[in-house]
């Protein structure tokens, strides 16, 4: 009320208050328009606008015809308290949008248009209003984008910059898939979008994170660890000073080609090719170094959240634990916590290894005087892993040292100890079998009181640490036989040969990305090549290189497949080679991890994504296939497809590598609503990349031989044919899971050995056992029976059961499949379990005609 300049004003607006009668708003707005002094308008706006917030009332429609003119105003203050007041009348609940001169649609295009006022203060009132309107879903359409986008950049006033940034966020989390170049799109055919808003937004505020105000440089670090989908080398750029030169896209050059024959000026800027802004570059190497801690750990707590929620920071996350570490040398306390914090919630996350040059690092922050910093950091080094057992000694040796020097970290030292000895079991024991073989070395008279598995591991521990563990005769026995023998130079040469293979491997893979069926050719010609090599490996009979070999030989494979897939959807075949192409590939990738002993236990991203690809197959296939088309209804087609949409997105996590993403994302931004999803789906097919699977080395092959010699049966009951069975079972721990399939006319029975069955020696298990195979009573026999090994194994889809059963049996679904004598009816799949033949374990055999009873005995 101070600040009004006449006494007749300020008393009507002192009784407007104390009366709460809302007839003298009227007066008041009459005596603002005739009033010349306009210093006053702006504070009896403001008045208000306080005040509506706060009160109803009636005579909305009089207060928003007198702020409409106010809008106009010459002094700056009263645009903006007008403008505020305009919203606060469009969001108050006693006013009716109908009694309103203007809507929230209008006072957002009123908004839009005062980006261009001349005054910083109206400019930040209109960003703030869009703000607000955003938030109350009247949304800032994304072609309004660049308008914004560009305030972040060149407006002079620090709080224009501050709201627009914010402003931008908002919008970057409501349309992030909103396609910046639509033009490019539909040039190079793409369904896919490159340059989102998303992805644009990101580098926007890594740009920001260099701004002359820490504040501003503050929020867009924060705003930067909000991001979840955003490209992997665009995350990478922020710890790296040096620039993206070029991010190519999937486009064609034939424009650029003419114009450089009819002499006409090229555009290399173009759309094809778009340079990654420099001031973007190392945008958290940046803020690491800023000179105020606030900006610093913004920074850290950024860095913290890509690595911990974004879907393509697994490489990010790796390293950017080097960079925290670095942050236990930070001069403020404030900011060496939250670096040893935000490791701690990494390490929760993630896998964090950590190496010995990091360390010395680990050491100094033990050594700080704040005690919450030191048992903070001993919290978190029980969370990480370390890369070698030198670097666990050394790491243990610090305890030690920490223990004797900080009596009162010792709860904090014995918890860190607890938990490293959990998550480096292996480094423990193998430490303590080191020590027990260099005492065994100077005393092998204590040799008949160690565990037999001592001595048994002897080989193996001396050929894989030959310089800690000693070469010594066991007393009374000769000197044990290596793992690895190298009888002759020749072994050598022929790992050396398989090794070759192996790196030749991924000059192959970018030319099985690309659809064009001259490259795709060639792929094929080059992993032929390689496969012969694999199986003259393979025929050398070589036994320390042929489960490596074996698994080398799936690799290329699947490989061939994926060829042969795109080949077919780009010649638009039926859809049955699409079926046995999805059903070999998945196959495939459960034999890699499930018939190989010394493969790690958790399945790698790789292997998930051809699954993935597989799936993507089959949907496709089941769609372009006529039965669907006649016989499927449209629902059922879309649940097919959020199927695998879904499945899509769970993978986004833990894919790994810039192109096994691209085509994740491609699949789970498919809509199952579009009527584009088929276009979708096939472009995403032919346009994704291999992911490349990792070579092991030291594998065995997990197979089965069934001892056809041995193969004798007769008849017990009426069509029941008991038969003995024999067969052997390589490299395989757990022999529950095996299950003999016998197939007799279109019917599959399926029987279970006990583990009694079974005569167990290292490596090798033999089976013999005999089973009750039934007959067909309508049919004159001899019956043609194949008897086969396969493995069941627990799968991670339901539809890749279904897939695997309806390879090795077409039929299945459509006939009955007898399990251990007893019929069910598995058409369905509603177990989520996969079947794999074994390697060499499947043979005929002619089941003969039931002969006539004699005696109640029968005889064949």
């Amino acid at each position: 009320m101070e600040f009004g300049h006449k006494d007749k004003k300020r008393v009507k607006v002192e009784d407007a208050f104390s009366n709460l009668d809302l007839s003298p708003y009227c007066a008041i707005f009459s005596a603002i328009s005739k009033d010349a002094i306009t210093n006053s308008h702006d504070k009896i706006l403001y008045l208000l606008n306080r005040y509506i917030k706060i009160k109803h009332f009636d005579n909305v429609d009089v207060i928003a015809t007198a702020v409409i003119q106010k809008l106009v105003d010459p002094d700056p203050e009263t645009r903006t308290v007008a403008l505020n007041l305009a919203l606060a009348l469009v969001n108050s609940p006693a006013s009716r949008s109908d009694r309103l001169p203007f809507d929230r649609a209008s006072l957002q295009q009123l908004a839009l248009s005062f980006l261009n006022d001349d005054e910083g203060q109206v400019r930040v009132a209109a960003l703030k209003a869009l703000y607000h309107l955003h938030g109350t879903d009247t949304f800032c359409e994304p072609t309004n984008y660049d308008r914004i986008s560009k305030l972040t950049r060149v407006d002079d006033v620090p709080d224009v910059r501050m709201q627009a940034m914010t402003l931008l966020w908002a919008m970057a989390h409501k349309y992030p898939a909103f396609d910046l170049e639509a033009n490019a799109k539909r040039r190079n055919g793409s369904n896919y979008p490159v340059w989102t808003i998303e992805n644009d937004a990101f580098m926007r505020f890594c740009e920001m994170a260099m701004d002359s105000e820490k504040e501003i440089r503050s929020r867009a670090m924060n705003f930067i660890g909000t991001f979840r989908y955003v490209k992997e080398a665009f995350i990478l750029q922020t710890l790296n000073k040096q620039s993206i030169t070029s991010f190519k896209r999937n486009a064609g050059q034939l424009d650029q080609q003419w114009a450089l024959r009819s002499g006409k000026d090229v555009d290399y800027m173009d759309n094809n090719e778009r340079l990654v802004e420099i001031s973007a570059c190392g945008a958290f190497i940046h803020g690491l170094e800023d000179q105020h801690p606030i900006v610093r750990n913004a920074a850290i707590d950024a860095m913290c959240e890509l690595a911990c929620r974004a879907s393509n920071s697994t490489r990010f996350a790796a390293e950017a634990v080097t960079f925290l570490i670095d942050m236990f040398n930070d001069e403020d306390e404030s900011v060496r916590q939250n670096a040893v914090s935000s490791l701690f919630k990494l390490a929760r996350e993630r896998r964090i290894i950590i190496t010995i040059k990091d360390l010395d690092n680990v050491k100094l922050i033990l050594q700080d005087t704040k005690s919450s910093v030191r048992q903070s950091a001993l919290d978190m080094l029980g969370n990480v892993m370390v890369d070698s057992i030198q670097a666990f000694s050394n790491l243990h040796g610090m305890m030690q040292h920490h223990i004797q020097h900080r009596e009162d970290d010792r709860v904090y030292v014995y918890r860190c100890l607890g938990k490293l000895g959990k998550s480096h079991a292996l480094f423990v024991h193998v430490g303590n079998v080191v020590l027990t073989y260099n005492a065994m070395s100077v005393a092998t008279s204590f040799i008949n009181e160690l565990p037999t598995y001592i001595i048994r591991h002897y080989p193996y521990y001396r050929d894989s640490f030959p310089e800690s563990v000693p070469d010594f005769a066991f007393e009374g026995n000769s000197k044990a036989p290596s793992l690895n023998p190298m009888l002759d130079s020749s072994i050598s040469q022929i790992q050396l040969f398989s090794q070759q293979v192996v790196e030749m491997l991924p000059s192959v893979l970018p030319l099985v990305t690309t659809p064009t069926p001259s490259l795709l050719e060639s792929a094929s010609k080059m992993l032929e090549s390689l496969n012969c090599r694999i199986e003259h490996l393979n025929s050398l009979g070589v036994k320390s290189i042929m489960g490596s070999a074996q698994f080398s030989y799936h690799i290329l494979s699947v490989y061939q497949i994926i060829i042969k897939a795109k080949k077919t959807l780009n010649l638009l075949t039926p859809s049955q080679p699409l079926r046995d192409c999805a059903f070999h590939i998945m196959s495939i990738t459960y034999t890699l991890h499930v018939h190989f002993l010394g493969v790690p236990v958790q399945e790698s991203p790789a292997l998930q994504t051809l699954r993935l690809f597989a799936h993507a197959l089959w949907v496709y296939a089941s769609i372009a296939s006529g039965v669907i088309a006649q016989n499927e209804s449209d629902v059922d087609l879309k649940s097919k497809v959020e199927e695998l949409v879904e499945r899509a997105r769970g993978l986004l996590h833990v894919c790994q590598g810039q192109e096994t993403c691209t085509f994740v994302y491609s699949i789970a931004s498919i809509q199952p609503d579009s009527v584009l999803r088929v276009s979708s789906l096939r472009n995403a097919i032919l346009n994704a990349a291999v992911p490349h699977l990792m070579h092991l080395k030291l594998l065995r092959h997990t197979h089965a031989t069934i001892d056809g010699s041995k193969l004798v049966g007769k008849y017990t009951l009426p069509h029941i044919y008991e038969l003995a069975v024999t067969f052997n079972v390589y490299n395989m721990m757990d022999t529950g899971s095996i299950r003999i399939h016998v197939s007799i006319d279109n019917t599959r029975q399926s029987f279970k050995p006990s583990s009694t069955d079974f005569t167990i020696t290292p490596f090798e298990s033999t089976c013999t056992l005999h089973i009750p195979i039934k007959t067909p009573s309508t049919i004159i026999g001899p019956y043609n029976a194949s008897i086969e090994i396969v493995n069941l194994f627990h799968v991670n889809h339901l539809l890749d059961a279904s897939i695997l059963n309806w390879g090795l049996d077409p039929n299945f679904g459509n006939s009955q499949n007898v399990i251990g004598g007893s019929t069910s009816n598995q058409g369905q799949a509603q177990n989520r379990y996969g079947r794999l033949c074994m390697h060499s374990s499947s043979v005929s055999y002619s089941i003969p005609n039931m002969p006539v009873q004699s005696n109640g005995n029968y005889e064949s």
